[in-house]
């Protein structure tokens, strides 16, 4: 099996894997007998040590953060690959394109691989405004403006950074003036544009980020969700 990991819905992965790759006996004969149940055992056996290859380096990605794995291929290993990943932490699809063409192309793999992206994207967007409404209806974990987030930021509590980026370009933050933002490199004496400031202090705090509208967020152009509530 091929694993590869994207950051985008370019058809190329920044990092891909052949993993498995045993083909001895990877087909079953129609033959009868004793030796026939031994040679189709022993192909199952090929089959599932495959899958469990595949399903290891998938794994390995999940634990890495990723959160979404598209599957396409044949539908009898995919089977045994979603039997093996069991209770994974990462949202699994099975594409219906199945695999490459046998002209070698995948135009129509890489096209149902961005529509589920996109039906993905927006479910996440929808569940996240639902969600972030919910929080600053009850004014419980949750930060709003750009000082307020940054002061979360300090603290360790943001899970997710909301920002509406073109808006929140416009505003700046001085990192002196929330002692213990961690920002890399940058100077803390001088303002930096907001949205490039707060980007690099949830990559830092292992944040997420996402991208929203100023309307969301009850007209602020930066919001996060917290881990706890702090009055």
């Amino acid at each position: 099996g091929n694993v590869g990991t994207y950051d985008s819905d370019v058809p190329q992965p920044h990092h891909g894997a052949a993993v498995g790759g045993e083909t001895h006996h990877t087909h079953k004969v129609p033959t009868g007998g004793w030796s026939a149940l031994r040679y189709q055992h022993v192909v199952e056996n090929v089959w599932q040590r495959n899958a469990d290859a595949v399903a290891t380096a998938i794994e390995s990605r999940v634990r890495a953060g990723h959160r979404l794995v598209l599957l396409a291929g044949d539908p009898h290993s995919m089977t045994l690959v979603m039997d093996r990943l069991g209770e994974t932490r990462a949202t699994v699809v099975q594409l219906g394109s199945g695999s490459r063409a046998e002209d070698g192309g995948d135009e129509a793999l890489q096209q149902s691989i961005r529509e589920v992206l996109m039906d993905h994207t927006t479910r996440r967007r929808l569940e996240l405004s639902h969600f972030l409404k919910d929080r600053l209806g009850r004014s419980e974990a949750v930060a709003t403006g750009v000082r307020d987030v940054a002061d979360a930021f300090v603290r360790g509590q943001v899970d997710t950074l909301v920002l509406d980026p073109a808006q929140a370009a416009e505003l700046s933050l001085v990192p002196a003036e929330h002692p213990g933002l961690v920002l890399g490199a940058a100077p803390t004496d001088q303002p930096l544009p907001a949205d490039q400031a707060l980007i690099a202090a949830a990559a830092l705090t292992g944040a997420d980020v996402v991208v929203s509208s100023r309307a969301v967020m009850a007209g602020t152009p930066v919001a996060a969700l917290l881990r706890w509530d702090q009055s």
